[in-house]
């Protein structure tokens, strides 16, 4: 469907890790999806990512106080800049945007709304 016959008004935007895949963080680096985002926990921990999958990689963060999960997030996923495309689709006015995404991209084009 040609993007001029969409109707926004009347349609549900569903995001995934692909959409955000080009934006920018404030650590300067393109946001992760899962394999990468395992391995920088897993890093983080001084652990292989082949020993564990996303959960775990987090949940061992809970038996560390050296390093803090809150703060990778936070700087892997709070967005600095995003790509034109990303910003047009999301300056159009929809009837409601879902994500799966931890990032912030949505709320920091559209402002906080």
């Amino acid at each position: 469907m040609p993007i001029d016959t969409l109707d926004p008004k009347n349609s549900v935007l569903f995001l995934g890790s692909g959409f955000s895949a080009d934006a920018t963080n404030i650590a300067r680096e393109k946001l992760p999806a899962g394999q990468p985002l395992l391995e920088r926990l897993a890093e983080a921990i001084g652990q292989s990512p082949r020993d564990h999958d996303l959960k775990s990689a987090a949940d061992a963060f809970s038996h560390r106080f050296d390093v803090s999960l809150y703060d990778i997030l936070y700087n892997t996923f709070t967005v600095s800049s995003v790509l034109d495309y990303q910003k047009y689709i999301l300056s159009l006015p929809w009837a409601r945007i879902y994500t799966t995404n931890y990032d912030d991209m949505v709320s920091s084009v559209k402002g906080g709304a």
